[in-house]
């Protein structure tokens, strides 16, 4: 059996069990039972202005990742801050969460689809 059919053979169980993690996709999300304080937090929604006006968590702010400015947007943010990323299904935040990570921020949580993040940070969803 060829190296990479063995490894192939060891990744799918674990795939279609769902404990594969995504590389880079930040720190562990905190369930909501664990009381995730947001007071100190910010949330970033990566969608485009458009999206974000459909409906966004209360107090996010908008950085488009799809936008050509959206790398100096995230530079100029503070290092400091925990941020919370998110998206409409996922996996624009995951590619935000893991470009920030790449950029120096060392706490950043992918809070997944808008759905899931409000309810992971017990936020309203608001227009």
């Amino acid at each position: 059996m060829s190296r990479s059919v063995g490894i192939l053979l060891t990744l799918v169980p674990a795939l279609l069990a769902g404990s594969f993690a995504l590389s880079g996709c930040g720190s562990p999300k905190p369930a909501p039972a664990d009381g995730v304080d947001t007071s100190d937090a910010t949330i970033l929604d990566v969608r485009a202005p458009d999206e974000f006006a459909e409906g966004h968590l209360e107090g996010a702010i908008n950085i488009d990742i799809r936008a050509s400015d959206f790398e100096p947007q995230i530079e100029a943010l503070p290092r400091d801050t925990h941020y919370f990323v998110y998206c409409r299904a996922g996996a624009r935040a995951a590619m935000a969460v893991a470009q920030m990570e790449s950029s120096g921020f060392t706490n950043v949580t992918l809070a997944g689809g808008i759905d899931e993040a409000a309810k992971l940070l017990d936020v309203p969803i608001v227009t």
